[in-house]
């Protein structure tokens, strides 16, 4: 495992030269902001947080960049389970019933939300082997996949996943090709061991509870196995998890769904990473 450090920020010279003297490669973009410094933009990689104190002069200017965790293919696929999410929101409903709007946090910030109806979409073009993408509304909680990658997981029979249908928009009639993926398996917040790490919340206006997390720590869920089925693939936190401003649950899948889906060339714009299971 590693910890990923994301810099997009304006070009500064020593700092240019000394991640080049380290041998991390530095794109330099103009054309990102139209101020009139240039923007770098890199990766630093560490495997312990306190790595990245060497680099002075950046974590003094830029401070810790926005940080990820990195697996590799082993640690991928020795897990049992994996929490999984889309990293394209590429879709936009074009129907205002989809999104019900809880209650009003600002002018265009809501406390929470929830699906109530089907997406409504423009025709989506599936092309350079893209098989998933997610939506604004729902961020990568709600996925949608072309038929191509629906008539392959409905063969292998994966439980505690079904295919809602995905609507035309302005026509009201399916959309051909498009499909969003629903998980039946709820995982219930008992599951959840270390809910010491987040701070729960409520909605102060009808008091609906979510667990919040520091997006400055490097948060991973941890969940007691005696609620996981093996002969399941797929679960889906019953409750939402917030960092930042959007409410979202955890999805999990098995080894068996991750493996397919690797061995049949289907991860793109798709993220996994362990569960760690207790």
């Amino acid at each position: 495992m590693q910890i990923e450090h994301y810099y997009c920020v304006n070009y500064d010279k020593p700092i240019y030269d000394e991640l080049i003297e380290r041998g991390i490669k530095v794109t330099i973009d103009d054309k990102i902001s139209k101020s009139s410094s240039p923007q770098m933009i890199f990766k630093v990689y560490t495997t312990k947080e306190d790595e990245l104190n060497s680099f002075t002069k950046l974590v003094t200017k830029y401070g810790m960049g926005i940080r990820d965790l990195v697996f590799s293919k082993k640690e991928l696929s020795e897990a049992n389970w994996l929490l999984f999410r889309s990293t394209n929101m590429k879709l936009e409903s074009l129907s205002e019933k989809t999104i019900e709007l809880g209650c009003r946090k600002s002018r265009i910030l809501y406390y929470h939300t929830r699906q109530v109806a089907p997406y409504a979409l423009k025709p989506i073009k599936w092309k350079n082997n893209n098989h998933f993408y997610s939506s604004y509304e729902g961020a990568f909680k709600h996925i949608f996949c072309d038929d191509y990658a629906r008539a392959l997981l409905e063969k292998q029979e994966f439980k505690g996943l079904n295919f809602g249908e995905v609507l035309w928009a302005h026509k009201n009639i399916s959309l051909p090709d498009a499909h969003q993926l629903i998980i039946t398996n709820p995982l219930s917040i008992e599951a959840v061991l270390n809910l010491d790490d987040t701070v729960p919340s409520h909605c102060p206006i009808c008091g609906k509870k979510n667990y919040d997390y520091n997006h400055n720590k490097l948060f991973r869920i941890e969940i007691d196995k005696s609620y996981l089925d093996e002969s399941q693939d797929f679960y889906e936190t019953d409750c939402d998890f917030t960092i930042g401003f959007s409410p979202t649950p955890f999805l999990i899948c098995s080894q068996r769904v991750y493996s397919f889906l690797t061995s049949m060339n289907l991860t793109r714009n798709l993220c996994f990473e362990p569960l760690i299971v207790k």
